[in-house]
């Protein structure tokens, strides 16, 4: 091949690369990820531990690389680290893979789940060194696992340092043996690292709309979407001895469909010392009446 043309050839290359997205590696050498160079993708400055990189997008959803210390080389376990995922982010296992680069295991798990009243959807790739936990993790307002921003960066994820783990501790029946106690441990290492994805989530939401006041009713409606969801009921008053919960759907008042939040406040406001209002709510999948008096 004439040099000009080889020449040519890798400058094309160089430039697709770029235009795919920049490299992060991390300070070790043992992980990379490729991140979007469009500007999609905003570093935020300072972020909480044990998160060591923190990119945020538009739509408040975060994606983050965390790292901690495994010093006693305590093998991880799916089930384990399944169990811890849905332990802080309580709904559903939407996926859970695992498979191995470069002889190092690593999960994928992907949950949906509910933080007041707002659906959130978390997924995190875990890399198991001899003595260090990588965790690739997003979380936010949107199917992670089919966003077209987030899934080429989890598929970007590369192990750059072959550094297998350790085997696993042969099975005993011995309930205080050293495989329960790694069994216990993993879910703590879940718990340390889903728990700043729910700080985060919960930033997001704070910063969103605020709930909406129904005055005489003492109770707040949020707006998610088209759902009109309960987002605070008062103690003591006419909503709690209805029977109403944070986080129930309403559906109709008086069988009249309302469109909105601040439609519902106004109908709600309308019967206020007025007779009992029947509320048709979905509590958990589940169609249900409760009467509002006040």
């Amino acid at each position: 091949m004439h040099f000009r043309t080889f020449a040519f050839i890798a400058l094309a290359f160089a430039m697709t690369s770029v235009a795919r997205g920049a490299v992060w590696s991390s300070p070790d050498g043992n992980v990379s990820v490729t991140i979007p160079s469009d500007g999609s993708f905003v570093v935020v400055p300072n972020p909480p531990a044990p998160a060591i990189v923190l990119w945020q997008l538009s739509d408040g959803t975060r994606v983050f690389i965390a790292k901690a210390d495994n010093p006693q080389n305590i093998p991880l376990e799916k089930a384990g680290l399944e169990e811890g995922t849905l332990n802080q982010v309580p709904g559903t296992l939407i996926s859970s893979v695992e498979t191995s680069l470069k002889g190092v295991p690593v999960f994928t798990i992907a949950v949906r789940g509910n933080i007041q009243g707002h659906s959130i959807y978390a997924m995190q790739k875990i890399a198991a060194f001899d003595s260090v936990v990588y965790k690739l993790m997003v979380g936010g307002p949107v199917d992670c696992t089919s966003d077209p921003r987030i899934v080429p960066v989890f598929d970007s994820f590369t192990i750059l340092s072959a550094n297998p783990r350790v085997p696993a501790a042969p099975k005993s029946s011995n309930p205080f043996s050293h495989e329960r106690s790694v069994g216990i441990a993993q879910i703590g290492w879940t718990v340390l690292f889903i728990a700043l994805i729910v700080v985060v989530i919960r930033k997001v939401i704070s910063s969103g709309p605020k709930p909406m006041a129904t005055p005489g009713w003492g109770l707040a409606i949020d707006q998610v979407g088209a759902a009109l969801l309960i987002a605070r009921v008062n103690p003591d008053s006419p909503a709690s001895r209805s029977g109403l919960l944070p986080g129930d759907r309403i559906l109709r008042i008086n069988d009249i469909e309302v469109a909105n939040a601040q439609s519902l406040s106004n109908l709600l406001g309308q019967q206020v010392n007025g007779p009992a209002v029947t509320i048709a709510i979905e509590r958990n999948g589940m169609p249900m009446d409760l009467v509002l008096k006040s």
